[in-house]
């Protein structure tokens, strides 16, 4: 496998990890905020890691 084929695959991965992750919050009745919505964002285009949105989410509320 060509490393574009790796890129390609991991991008489409990441997009479709958000995609359920959001059907999975709007099948409770639940939004996402816009702060969870660009997280969410970030992650799909590889612009964060899912860690590292988990790490943001939570920082407001550790000492």
């Amino acid at each position: 496998m060509a490393i574009s084929d790796e890129v390609d695959n991991d991008a489409f991965l990441r997009r479709e990890a958000v995609a359920e992750a959001l059907a999975s919050v709007r099948a409770d009745g639940l939004e996402p905020s816009p702060e969870g919505l660009r997280r969410f964002q970030a992650v799909a285009e590889g612009r964060m890691t899912a860690e590292e949105a988990l790490i943001e989410t939570l920082a407001p509320y550790r000492n």
